[in-house]
Formats: C-alpha cells, structure tokens, sequence
C-alpha cells in the first residue's frame, strides 16, 4: 500500500468509526458498515430502534465518552481539555463542533488530517504530506491515546457487543497509526491524585475520587454500581454517579455491609487491571498510555482496603 493509500485507508475508517459513536447504526452509516465484516455482522440483527436504544444507553447513559469526562480532575464535561482540543481543531481547519473532545468527534479529526496528508501526497506535495502526518502523530499521543484505554474498557464492560468491538478495533487502529516517537515527546502524566481515605475524608470525598477516572483509574459507571447495589439488596437512590456511590456506601455502613461491598469494589479495580494487561499485551507499544493508568487503578485497589471502617462508621 502507497503512503497516499495508506492515508486514505486510515481517514476512512476513522470517520466510519467516528460517525459510529456520534450517531450510532442509522441510515447513514448502516450501508458502510461492510467495510468492517466483524461489525456488520454484529449489526446486522439489529433492528433501527434496537440500534437507536443500544446508541442512547452507552454513550448517554452508562459511559460519556468525552476527554473532558476521562481526565478533568472536575469530573466534569468541557473545561480546560476541551478548550484545548477545540484550539487544535481550528488550527487544522477544522471547525470545532459543540462535543469537541466526544469520542466520534476526535476520531473524525483524525480523518480530517489523514485526508489531507493523503491529498498532498496526490499531489506530489511530500513536506506538506509528512506535515499533515505529524500532526496526526501529536494528536494521537496528545489526545486520543490519552483516554482511550479506559474508555475502551469502559465501553467493552458495559455489555454491548457491537460497540465494545467498536471500541477495541478503534484501539487497534490507533495502534497501528502510532509512531512511537510520539510517545517520547508527549509522555502522559495523570493528575496527582489526593489521598482516598484520609483522616477528614467523608463518604461523599470517597465517592467523589472513585468517580474521577484520572484519580481513581477507571471509568465507574452508573450500571456497576446498581450492579453492587442489587447484588445486596441495597438503595442507592437517585443522583449522579457520585450521588449514587455516596448513597451506596452510607447504607452500606447502616445494615452493616461495608466489607462485602467494599470486596466488591475491590473486584472490580482487580478487573480493570487485568484489562489494562491484557491491552497491554495486545499492543505493547501504548505502554506509556496504558500504564499509568494501571498503575492508578493499582494504587487505588490498595487504598480501597482503608476505607471499610470509615464507610462502617458512617
């Protein structure tokens, strides 16, 4: 495949996987799914009202699929982090949308780029096409590998096939496309994280930092913590997730569960660490985007073991 090929290849299939997360299986992006066998046949037994419900409840419901979302200690959508994909976006000449750093959003700016590398090398503008290749290499690192990991994970755990493959595919692509000395010169650092139990830390604290990926090392969502809830017979009420983990670990403390649910949150940073491994594996050059994440999720299981008195105490 000719470079010219190869960059014409990649814009494709970013924008098929962007429009995928931005809209789901619709009209538009239905008929180009044979590109992808593997996703048009897991599509393919999906009605358009299946599609539409299974679109909505992932990226409105059980996972938001934004950068902002994944590494704002705020634990808030927009911010710093979307200003600064935005910025990006306009200096490449492409005109931010209201969801800049949405997961579809990102992948459909990498097709933009690899669009244009792709058209300078059609005409012979070499500079220009290895300019537009960089490019994608320092968003790439910048951005999209930086949350990309624990989105994927997020998205596999949550139960849907379709778009759990879409995301590991998109994980592969990334993959594929990097140039590892990006790695070098945009190493990822999370934010320092504060101390999960401490002496001043309530319920809400402690529900708070577990809900913050960059602190917490995953994505924790809304399903796994009704999932602890039921397992126990237990109210987590109504609110955001944060509300809800509060509300889990005060009546938790009440009927005197604090252990058995504290285990069970201990489950699950054994088993985000074992996919952060596995990723590992499957693609040992995103180490130095996969790691730290791991060794968050790691740092957090350990403390995760201090917290059954104070959630007992509550």
């Amino acid at each position: 495949m000719t470079p010219h090929e190869l960059a014409l290849a990649r814009s494709r299939t970013y924008r098929l996987f962007g429009l995928l997360f931005l809209r789901g299986i619709d009209e538009q992006t239905r008929p180009t799914l044979p590109a992808v066998p593997e996703l048009a046949q897991l599509a393919a037994g999906l009605e358009e009202n299946e599609a539409a419900a299974e679109h909505y409840q992932l990226t409105a419901v059980s996972v938001f699929p934004y950068e902002s979302i994944f590494l704002d200690p705020s634990g808030l959508l927009g911010g710093d982090v979307s200003e600064r994909v935005s910025a990006i976006y306009a200096q490449n000449g492409f005109e931010p949308p209201a969801d800049a750093d949405h997961i579809g959003s990102e992948l459909t700016f990498l097709s933009h780029l690899c669009a244009a590398e792709a058209q300078a090398w059609s005409h012979g503008e070499n500079s220009a096409a290895s300019l537009w290749h960089s490019r994608q290499q320092a968003f790439l690192a910048a951005h999209l590998l930086t949350w990309l990991p624990p989105l994927a994970a997020a998205v596999d755990l949550a139960g849907s096939a379709f778009y759990g493959r879409l995301a590991n595919l998109t994980l592969e692509l990334a993959a594929d496309h990097l140039n590892m000395e990006a790695a070098h010169r945009h190493p990822l650092a999370l934010p320092a994280a504060p101390v999960l139990a401490g002496e001043d830390s309530g319920l809400k604290d402690i529900a708070r930092y577990l809900v913050t990926p960059p602190y917490s090392g995953l994505f924790l969502s809304r399903s796994a913590i009704s999932d602890i809830a039921r397992a126990h017979s237990l109210p987590r009420g109504f609110g955001d997730r944060a509300q809800l983990l509060t509300n889990l670990l005060r009546t938790a403390g009440q009927y005197d569960l604090a252990a058995a649910v504290t285990a069970d949150l201990s489950a699950l940073w054994t088993t985000w660490a074992e996919i952060y491994t596995t990723q590992q594996n499957a693609h040992p050059d995103l180490t130095p985007w996969i790691l730290p994440w791991q060794e968050r999720v790691e740092q957090t299981a350990v403390s995760l073991l201090g917290i059954t008195a104070q959630i007992a105490r509550s």
